[in-house]
């Protein structure tokens, strides 16, 4: 590489090092207003809204995430943990030694319920209604709705062959006449 080159590289590196070493000393804002403003007006008595939450199912719960929305923030339905994990809490190379403590840690992909823009009774009865434990019948109407399908396709086939005969008659009578005359049914539909 030529000296020329060598230089461009190191004084594009110690760019790079200056601007990163920048935007470390920036301070940074919030996008919207979340972190300031915890909720929205619309939101109903956040302390009876868990209550009802907790008579529902006492594993959910609310809290605020003021970074979502674009810094604007929104309420968080989520689950709590059924069961805690092993974490690493210490662990000394000198002497091998490894201590761990029991955490119940929440997944976003298992635990998660919902974002509320606002909190409301309205989300409750919303659950209720989503929730396949409340309904005791759930298998019995997926199983007539299964039903009802299947009837359904039978029933518009059958109306399908009956339009093909009701307007092919003549083919389906020269066919017949074709096989009473000892002829392969299937040369019928061979010959042109």
């Amino acid at each position: 590489m030529r000296l020329a080159d060598q230089r461009i590289k190191e004084q594009a590196i110690k760019r790079e090092y200056e601007l990163a070493q920048r935007r470390k000393r920036d301070p940074k804002f919030a996008h919207g207003w979340g972190h300031s403003t915890v909720g929205s007006i619309h939101d109903c008595n956040r302390a009876a809204f868990e209550r009802s939450l907790r008579a529902y199912w006492d594993r959910l719960y609310v809290g605020w995430n003021p970074y979502k929305k674009d810094g604007n923030g929104c309420w968080e339905v989520w689950q709590k943990p059924a069961e805690k994990r092993p974490i690493l809490a210490y662990d000394d190379e000198t002497t091998n030694t490894k201590i761990y403590t029991l955490e119940a840690i929440s997944s976003d992909y298992i635990h998660w319920v919902a974002d509320l823009d606002y909190l409301s009774y309205d989300f409750i009865a919303k659950l209720r209604s989503m929730d396949a434990w409340e309904d005791k019948q759930l298998l019995q109407k997926h199983d007539d709705a299964y039903e009802a399908h299947f009837d359904k396709l039978e029933r518009e086939e059958n109306e399908n062959i009956k339009y093909v005969v009701k307007h092919n008659k003549q083919v389906f009578r020269d066919l017949l006449d074709y096989t009473q005359q000892g002829f392969n049914p299937l040369d019928f539909f061979n010959k042109r």
